[in-house]
């Protein structure tokens, strides 16, 4: 009778430090995510209104009244998807999928298949110029070079230190914008801050 008290005695005594465990090990994951969300909050890019940026390569080109004009704009997802692969929230991305080169390559791909339409202007969407997922390689210094006839400008739409997305492979450090090429003299970029809150646009 004694054996089986002190036998049951040590079961509870496992299994109150398992539950003691489990709790400090949420404790401690709580506090973690507490400290991980202060560090969004304190760090997240927020844009003033109106925000001048830097052209280069500037051009002596101008416009010419009446003049025709074509424009090509595309989200080039920063050269790492392709036809292989495809984003991480249809459950198929891989933040590291492609290397270095690949990246610059599928760019360069990219930038191929819309200069064969000789564009006036070039919109582009998600240029890295320091993130993880893309090798922190500078992409818009790429491009930058290999469009060389175009003034270009280059405005941060998006900065992370981290992004824990997807969980499996996360995304990790995350500097990425837009940039706009253009064959015209650029006397003057800015780069707005539009309203985000629907509730607070009055049409």
């Amino acid at each position: 009778m004694q054996a089986h008290f002190l036998g049951g005695k040590k079961l509870i005594k496992k299994i109150s430090l398992i539950i003691k465990t489990i709790c400090i090990f949420i404790l401690i994951s709580c506090f973690v995510a507490l400290i991980y969300m202060f560090i969004l909050i304190v760090t997240d890019y927020k844009p003033k209104s109106v925000e001048k940026l830097e052209v280069s390569n500037n051009t002596l080109n101008s416009l010419k009244a009446n003049e025709e004009l074509s424009i090509i704009t595309a989200d080039v997802s920063y050269g790492g998807i392709d036809q292989s692969t495809a984003f991480f929230e249809n459950g198929h991305r891989k933040s590291d999928v492609l290397n270095e080169n690949q990246f610059l390559n599928t760019l360069t791909d990219n930038m191929d298949s819309i200069l064969d339409h000789n564009p006036d202007f070039i919109f582009l969407q998600e240029i890295d110029t320091l993130a993880s997922r893309s090798n922190e390689e500078n992409q818009y210094e790429h491009l930058k070079n290999y469009l060389s006839d175009y003034a270009c400008v280059y405005a941060p739409n998006y900065q992370a230190i981290w992004v824990p997305m997807p969980f499996a492979s996360p995304l990790g450090k995350l500097n990425s914008g837009q940039a706009t090429f253009s064959k015209y003299n650029m006397s003057s970029a800015s780069r707005i801050a539009l309203v985000q809150d629907l509730s607070l646009i009055h049409i």
